[in-house]
C-alpha cells in the first residue's frame, strides 16, 4: 500500500517536469523592444555584447498572457500586419499549451495546472487557416460539467475546502498541455503524467486517450518530449515508472506506421524528474538531477506535489548513456556537476574522440514552488521574476562512455531556453540552434529575444527583439517547400515561426522569420482574432496539408454538433492505437 502511494506521488510529479524557478523563458516571457538585432558575439560569447539592452518588459501585459482563451474558433487569417506569407511554406504548425486558468472564476495556482489547448495554422499557396480547441480530457469534461475545481494540481492548485477537502486525494488530472506531435498521420497531445490524447488534425476534436497500438498500459504515462530520428525515420519516446528506490525508464521506437520496432528498459537509482531526452545513433541520453522527496505535506493536503521536491546541491547529477541497437551493451553512468535541466538542444556522436556531445540548457538548481497557498494569488501575479528565477544558460557537455568521464563548457551566458533545431539534424553534428532568450545581460527576465546561435564557433549569429508588451513562445523551424523537414537542405535555410501575445491588445500574432535574415524582423506578421495564452511546445507537420475551405467547413460542422451534446464526465474512450 505504501509503495503504491509513492508510485502515485511520483507519477504526479512527473506529470510535468517544469519549475517556476527556471521556467522555460517563454512560460514567463515578456518582450523587450524594437526590431534591432543583438550584436554578434565573439568565440566564448558574453552577455556584455548585448550593449544597449535595458531588460524592459511590461509586467501587466505579461500577466494578461495567463488569461483563459476566450474562444474555440476557425477562420482564414487575412489580417497581415507586416509583409506577406511566403508561398514556399506548405504544411501545418501545431502548438500546445495551458490555456484555461480558472474554473467558473476560481483561479488555479500555477499555469502548468491549466488545461491544454491545441492551435493549428495550415499554410498553402500563400494563405493561412487557423483553428484552436481545448483538449477535452476526462478531467476537463468533469470540471466543465460541475463548474468547480475537481482535482489537486501538481503545482499547487487545491480543491476548495482547505486541507480537509484535499487530504489523501491522490487523483490526478491529465491536463494534456505540454506538447503535440504529428506522426503516422496521427495528431497526439502530450503530457508526461498520463497517456497521450488522439486528436483530429482538421477539427481538433479530442478522440480519446491512446495506447499507441496497445504498447502502453491503461495507467501508464508517456513523455512529452519524444525525439524524431532522421537517420532511421523513427520517433523515439520514453516512459517512466518510479518508486521510492528506483525509476524505471522504458524507451520505444516507432516507425512511420506507429509500429513498435525497438524497446529497451533500464533502472535509475532513486527519484528522477525527467522532462526531456536526446538521442544519437548510438545512445539515448538522459541527465538526472540530485533531488529529494518530502511528500508528507502533499499527502496531508497542505501543498502541491512540486513543493515537496528538494534540490541536493551537495550531490552530483548523473548523465546516463543507454545504448541503442545493442541490448547486450550496459548503460553508462557518468557523475557530473550538480545542476538541473528541462530542455536539450541536441546531441551527437563525435567519431574523432569517441565522445558523446550534448548541448543542454543548464540551471544551477531546481526551484519548484506553489505560492497560492501562501499569498492567495496565482504564481503569475506573485512571482518576482528577476529575484526568484534561476538563470538558465546554454552549455556543452562532452561525455566519454569508455572512461565514464566528462568535460563541460558554457557556450552562452545569457538567460535562454526552448532550443529548437531542424528535425533533419536531430542526433547529428549540427551548427545552429534557435533559442528564446532574455534581454537583460545581468538578470533573468521573461524572454523577448529570438536568437540564432552557432554552437560550433560559440557565438551569437543573429537575433530579433520584440516590444516590451509582446511575449513570445518557443520558435519552430519550418523548411521551405521542397526542403521538407525530414529531407535534405541547408541547415539554416527556411523559416522560424513563433506565437506572440500582445499585452496591450490581449490578442496574439504569428511571426514568420527568414532564418538567414532574422535580425531584419519578420517577413510576415499574422494578426489572429484570438487570445492564445503563452504556450509551451509545438511542431511543424509538412504532411498535414488540407484544403482551407474543408478546414472551415468541418470545424464549423463539428462545433455545431457539439452544441446538441450533453457534456459528459466519464472516462474518455481509450484507443488501442
Amino acid at each position: 500500500m505504501a509503495e503504491r502511494l509513492y508510485q502515485t506521488f511520483f507519477h504526479l510529479v512527473l506529470c510535468f517536469g517544469i519549475s517556476l524557478g527556471f521556467r522555460p523563458p517563454s512560460l514567463f516571457s515578456p518582450m523587450p523592444s524594437s526590431l534591432t538585432a543583438l550584436q554578434a558575439a565573439t568565440s566564448t560569447t558574453d552577455s556584455r555584447n548585448l550593449a544597449g539592452t535595458t531588460g524592459t518588459w511590461n509586467r501587466e501585459g505579461w500577466i494578461k498572457g495567463f488569461e483563459t482563451a476566450r474562444s474555440e474558433t476557425s477562420y482564414e487569417v487575412k489580417d497581415i500586419k507586416e509583409g506577406s506569407i511566403p508561398t514556399d511554406i506548405r504544411g501545418t504548425l501545431f502548438r500546445n499549451g495551458h490555456a484555461k486558468f480558472d474554473v467558473n472564476g476560481l483561479e488555479i495556482a500555477h499555469p502548468f495546472d491549466g488545461d491544454g489547448m491545441i492551435s493549428a495554422l495550415t499554410f498553402q499557396d500563400g494563405r493561412a487557416f487557423f483553428r484552436n480547441r481545448f483538449v477535452e480530457t476526462e478531467g476537463y469534461k468533469r470540471e466543465q460539467k460541475s463548474q468547480k475545481i475537481e482535482y489537486r494540481g501538481t503545482f499547487g492548485t487545491q480543491k476548495p475546502g482547505g486541507w480537509l477537502a484535499n487530504i489523501f486525494d491522490m487523483r490526478r488530472k491529465n491536463v494534456a498541455n505540454t506538447n503535440v506531435i504529428f506522426w503516422g498521420n496521427r495528431l497526439l497531445a502530450l503530457w508526461e503524467g498520463g497517456l497521450p490524447h488522439l486528436m483530429d488534425p482538421i477539427t481538433l476534436q479530442t478522440l480519446g486517450e491512446s495506447r499507441l497500438a496497445n504498447v502502453l498500459k491503461r495507467n501508464q504515462n508517456l513523455c512529452a518530449h519524444p525525439r524524431y530520428d532522421p537517420a532511421t525515420d523513427r520517433y523515439v519516446f520514453f516512459s517512466t515508472d518510479p518508486d521510492p528506490r528506483k525509476t524505471k525508464i522504458t524507451l520505444y521506437e516507432f516507425d512511420t506506421d506507429f509500429k513498435l520496432v525497438a524497446e529497451r528498459s533500464e533502472n535509475l537509482q532513486g527519484f528522477s524528474l525527467l522532462h526531456d531526452m536526446v538521442i544519437t545513433p548510438s545512445y539515448y541520453v538522459f541527465f538526472k538531477a540530485p533531488l529529494d522527496l518530502q511528500p508528507l505535506p502533499w499527502l496531508l493536503g497542505r501543498t502541491g506535489v512540486a513543493s515537496c521536491i528538494r534540490f541536493q546541491d551537495d550531490q552530483p547529477a548523473v548523465a546516463y548513456l543507454i545504448p541503442r541497437n545493442n541490448p547486450s551493451r550496459p548503460m553508462v553512468e557518468i557523475p557530473v556537476d550538480p545542476h538541473f535541466s528541462f530542455h536539450f538542444s541536441n546531441a551527437f556522436d563525435d567519431s574523432s574522440t569517441g565522445e558523446v556531445v550534448v548541448d543542454i540548457i543548464r540551471v544551477p538548481k531546481l526551484y519548484l514552488t506553489d505560492t497560492k497557498g501562501v499569498t492567495g494569488d496565482p504564481i503569475w501575479r506573485s512571482v518576482d521574476y528577476e529575484r526568484d528565477v534561476p538563470k538558465s544558460t546554454l552549455w556543452r557537455y562532452r561525455l566519454n562512455p569508455a572512461q565514464a568521464t566528462h568535460t563541460k563548457a558554457e557556450l552562452w551566458d545569457l538567460y535562454c531556453d526552448f532550443p529548437s533545431i531542424p528535425a533533419s539534424r536531430t542526433g547529428q553534428p549540427y551548427r545552429y540552434t534557435y533559442l528564446a532568450a532574455g534581454r537583460d545581460p545581468t538578470v533573468p527576465t521573461p524572454v523577448g529575444v529570438v536568437a540564432k546561435f552557432d554552437v560550433e564557433c560559440g557565438r551569437l549569429v543573429d537575433s530579433w527583439r520584440a516590444e516590451p508588451q509582446e511575449f513570445i513562445s518557443e520558435t519552430v523551424v519550418v523548411p521551405r517547400q521542397g526542403h521538407e523537414e525530414r529531407g535534405e537542405g541547408l541547415e539554416d535555410e527556411g523559416y522560424l515561426m513563433t506565437y506572440v501575445f500582445n499585452g496591450e491588445t490581449s490578442l496574439s500574432q504569428v511571426l514568420i522569420f527568414d532564418v538567414q535574415k532574422l535580425g531584419k524582423g519578420p517577413v510576415a506578421r499574422l494578426q489572429l482574432d484570438s487570445n492564445i495564452p503563452l504556450s509551451l511546445h509545438g511542431t511543424w507537420a509538412p504532411e498535414a496539408v488540407y484544403d482551407g475551405e474543408e478546414i472551415l467547413r468541418k470545424f464549423t460542422l463539428f462545433t455545431g454538433l457539439k452544441k446538441f451534446e450533453k457534456v459528459e464526465s466519464g472516462m474518455a474512450p481509450i484507443f488501442e492505437f
